[in-house]
């Protein structure tokens, strides 16, 4: 079965998701004006209030912000990561070859 990509609120619509809330919107009134719905805009509740938001004050960006991602990376930071200990192991290795033909050289000519 396919997952169904999810689509991630911006932060403006969070923000006014929570304005509308402290106006006493209720919950399908927010959804229908914003796109959130329930249960993302409870768990933006929960995360917002965790994060210092009262219900009525002001409404901070790290109330709203995305959290750190967990998780394994995406396969495009670990292709970066493997070119560029490539690229540093192909010098090294050049490095190292061209210190040993050098002495080789030295040992042959004595």
């Amino acid at each position: 079965m396919a997952t169904i990509p999810r689509k991630e609120s911006t932060l403006v619509e969070r923000v006014q998701a929570l304005t509308l809330h402290s106006k006493g919107a209720k919950t399908p009134e927010i959804e229908n004006i914003t796109g959130i719905k329930k249960q993302a805009f409870k768990a933006l509740l929960r995360r917002a209030r965790e994060r210092g938001y009262c219900v009525g004050g002001p409404i901070k960006e790290e109330h709203v912000v995305n959290g750190p991602r967990t998780g394994r990376p995406t396969k495009g930071a670990t292709e970066n990561f493997t070119e560029r200990v490539r690229e540093d192991s192909e010098e090294a290795i050049l490095e190292a070859l061209t210190e040993d033909s050098t002495s080789s050289d030295a040992i042959k000519s004595a």
